[in-house]
């Protein structure tokens, strides 16, 4: 109980230095235009098993995010963000799933994170970028539910509109600590909310992306990324009393990307998920089992609005 509430007061101190460091910096920056969002996603239902008769599972995911830039000189920003999500899962044959002994393993899981990056530009060729995250993912009960992160890297601009980013980051999960690489090369990308007639394209981890712009209303483009999160699960869990689900899979997708007026973007797609598996664990993340699930498609949409 007493590790439980230090645990509790660490994250409240985290946040804490995360809201006066914003107001800190805020007071003496230029603010940019904040950019709000919504999004919604919806997967259909996949058998978990297919090696013999199994339950199903589909989900619908809702979620929110705000992005605050600050200009801090001629040479360097920050940027704020804040993200809140929810997915909502739909069970099938409940009586086929053997991890869960026949019940739903669970109804709704729940994010949500807050994070900052730094850019410093040395000179036109050369910038430096640092950045820290804090955030927690759940069924019900948030106890041993944070992971923090923090990453640092180097961008090089080249020739023919070509931006090189190569760095390294750390994320310390629930019982559980990565190493990520930061790596990612992209061609005539311009920002969120710009304009650039043509093609462009981005590639690295977790995402790729290849877009192509007819003008200052329409983009399509397609993606392909990388899904991964560790959720703390429910202490009267029937899949582990609090325990632990590792989830990781692939996505790609076609989507349209519109700009009926200035503040608002919206990018409606299809997806397809593949190579998708969980890992359930129990509360001091080792495995207990693996859970793998066929592919399946889905639909998400995307609004985006600058202030």
């Amino acid at each position: 109980m007493k590790n439980h509430f230090v645990k509790k007061m660490d994250c409240v101190m985290l946040v804490l230095i995360f809201a006066l460091l914003f107001l800190t910096v805020a007071e003496a920056a230029e603010p940019g235009n904040p950019v709000t969002g919504f999004s919604g996603k919806w997967v259909s239902e996949a058998e978990l098993d297919t090696s013999g008769p199994s339950g199903e599972v589909g989900k619908t995911g809702i979620g929110a995010s705000l992005m605050v830039p600050l200009r801090l000189n001629d040479h360097s920003s920050l940027e704020f963000e804040f993200s809140v999500e929810q997915s909502s899962y739909d069970w099938s044959a409940t009586e086929n799933i053997g991890f869960s002994n026949g019940r739903e393993p669970w109804e709704t899981l729940s994010s949500a994170g807050m994070g900052l990056k730094y850019v410093r530009n040395w000179n036109q060729r050369w910038s430096g970028l640092a950045g820290a995250s804090l955030g927690a993912a759940w069924e019900k009960e948030t106890s041993d539910a944070l992971s923090y992160g923090a990453y640092i890297g180097a961008i090089c601009r080249t020739g023919e509109n070509l931006t090189w980013i190569i760095g390294a980051g750390v994320s310390l999960e629930p019982e559980k600590v990565r190493i990520l690489p930061l790596v990612g090369v992209s061609w005539n990308q311009v920002g969120p909310g710009e304009y650039q007639p043509g093609f462009s394209a981005s590639i690295g981890m977790p995402k790729t992306e290849i877009r192509y712009s007819f003008n200052e209303v329409l983009d399509v483009y397609c993606n392909a990324e990388m899904e991964a999160g560790i959720y703390r699960l429910e202490d009267d869990s029937p899949v582990s009393p609090s325990g632990l689900v590792e989830m990781e899979g692939f996505s790609t997708g076609l989507f349209a990307d519109i700009r009926p007026m200035k503040p608002l973007q919206i990018a409606v797609g299809l997806i397809y998920l593949f190579n998708r598996e969980w890992e359930l664990q129990d509360k001091d993340g080792d495995e207990i089992s693996t859970v793998e699930m066929e592919n399946a498609v889905g639909a998400s949409i995307m609004l985006n609005w600058t202030f």
